[in-house]
């Protein structure tokens, strides 16, 4: 379960090393930008070689202007995995003096990542299951996990005396090709913040859609 879920109208970094699936020893540094307009773009301190050289010949090497693609790029950020997929580099930095494989930064774009896993490709089964937030979900659900409670006086104030209570409400499920949705709720435990002029209790409930792959059955593929 994640910590937060992603706001996909805002912008989000990942900073971490970088290396190709089949390279595990050439690891370089670099940040993975997504901007709510949907790119993703991976800065390295150093890179890998995207050109196409011919061999060296009497001492002189032949660059052309194709590019090379990676159909997935590894990273290691935050204590996680992250996958990066469909890459092109859109710009490399290098000396003259520098060998071929060796550029100084290096941009590439992406068409999607994946985080919390390596995969080789867009088609490799690597999850089982997925959560969906959506803003407004709350309520639309219109199962809410808090309820609220208040004692009053015989003339009907409040006598200071209340409660909330916290409580999983049911999961109603659905089956859809091969796959089951849920409407979920993720719930945080209670913690108290101390202020200098007040004292704060917080907690916080978040609706989800959890779609979950079932397992194939006879005659039906996964």
């Amino acid at each position: 379960m994640p910590e937060s879920y992603l706001n996909l109208r805002s912008t989000e970094e990942w900073s971490g090393v970088w290396w190709l699936p089949d390279r595990p020893d050439k690891q370089v540094p670099g940040t993975l930008h997504y901007a709510p307009n949907g790119t993703l773009t991976l800065t390295l301190i150093g890179g890998f070689e995207d050109g196409l050289f011919d061999p060296e010949i009497e001492g002189r090497i032949t660059s052309h202007d194709e590019r090379t693609s990676w159909k997935a790029i590894w990273g290691a950020v935050r204590n996680q995995e992250l996958t990066i997929l469909d890459c092109i580099s859109v710009a490399s930095q290098r000396r003259l003096s520098s060998a071929p494989n060796t550029p100084e930064r290096q941009t590439i774009l992406a068409t999607s990542a994946l985080i919390g896993s390596h995969t080789h490709n867009e088609n490799e089964t690597v999850f089982s299951q997925c959560e969906i937030s959506v803003e407004n979900l709350n309520q639309w659900a219109a199962s809410p996990a808090f309820t609220f409670s208040w004692e009053l006086l015989s003339d009907g104030r409040p006598n200071g005396h209340g409660g909330i209570e916290v409580a999983p409400p049911e999961e109603p499920s659905v089956d859809i090709h091969h796959a089951k949705w849920t409407l979920a709720h993720v719930l945080t435990l209670p913690t108290i913040d101390y202020f200098r002029g007040s004292t704060v209790a917080r907690t916080s409930e978040t609706a989800i859609v959890r779609v979950t792959r079932l397992f194939a059955v006879e005659g039906v593929g996964g």
